[in-house]
């Protein structure tokens, strides 16, 4: 029972983690910068993972209270949210390389059918029951990743995001920029990753590890809107700095 409590207590976090940080943007001086498609696709991504690590709090509830039928109907789900994390993955992404709403709305509408089509495919197929273990119920459905969900809804979005780090570590662009496209990237390569992990493993302590990693995730993208006030101080020059540059420019 403790580990059901102690795994309930991880999916809330990452749910409860990725709904505040999408408050907290609202009021971020680097949110209001940032082009509202990008804004808006960046905050359904993570709105989708807090919906997921909900369906995955209450089917452990389910769990706890011996409700099993209800904790098939939330697993099945889950997989919804799970399969579209990739379609505002990928509008952000092709939005920062090229600019272009056209191009990212046809990209992520592409992934979008494979993401329902995925979704309808896991309703459709009859599942097992599942494996009853200490941290959670487990349903093998390792089968149906492949090729589908690898080949469309993980491997294109991971080729993307590796391309656009390539992209940003190179260009000349202001260390603010570069450091919170970066670090955005990262935390959700590692929600992206790490959420496939969850969902295939049939490795109870490696389900919940990889939602810490998800978790880790979700606090690299906080970290990447509203860094520590050390990094903040490196990536913007002191005030004092600039004040002294504009008096010896006035001097001269």
């Amino acid at each position: 029972m403790l580990g059901l409590i102690v795994n309930a207590s991880i999916c809330a976090s990452i749910m409860l983690a990725s709904l505040g940080f999408i408050i907290a943007m609202r009021g971020s001086e680097d949110a209001g910068a940032q082009s509202k498609p990008t804004l808006y696709s960046f905050k359904l991504f993570w709105l989708l993972v807090g919906l997921l690590y909900f369906f995955e709090f209450v089917r452990i509830i389910a769990v706890y209270n011996g409700n099993f039928e209800i904790d098939k109907l939330i697993f099945e789900m889950s997989i919804i949210p799970f399969s579209l994390m990739s379609v505002p993955l990928v509008y952000f992404v092709v939005y920062l390389v090229r600019g272009s709403k056209t191009a990212s709305t046809i990209f992520s509408s592409v992934l979008c059918v494979f993401g329902l089509y995925f979704s309808a495919l896991v309703f459709l197929t009859p599942i097992k029951s599942p494996t009853l273990t200490y941290w959670s119920s487990m349903y093998d459905i390792s089968d149906l990743f492949f090729p589908l969900y690898i080949s469309v809804l993980y491997i294109v979005p991971i080729l993307l995001i590796i391309g656009l780090l390539v992209v940003i570590i190179k260009r000349p662009i202001p260390k603010k920029i570069k450091y919170r496209i970066t670090l955005s990237l990262v935390a959700i390569s590692l929600v992206l990753d790490f959420s496939l992990v969850d969902k295939i493993t049939q490795i109870p302590e490696l389900q919940v590890a990889s939602r810490i990693f998800v978790l880790i995730g979700v606090v690299f993208a906080f970290l990447a809107y509203f860094p520590p006030m050390s990094i903040k101080e490196r990536l913007e020059p002191p005030l004092h700095y600039e004040y002294e540059e504009e008096v010896d420019e006035d001097r001269n």
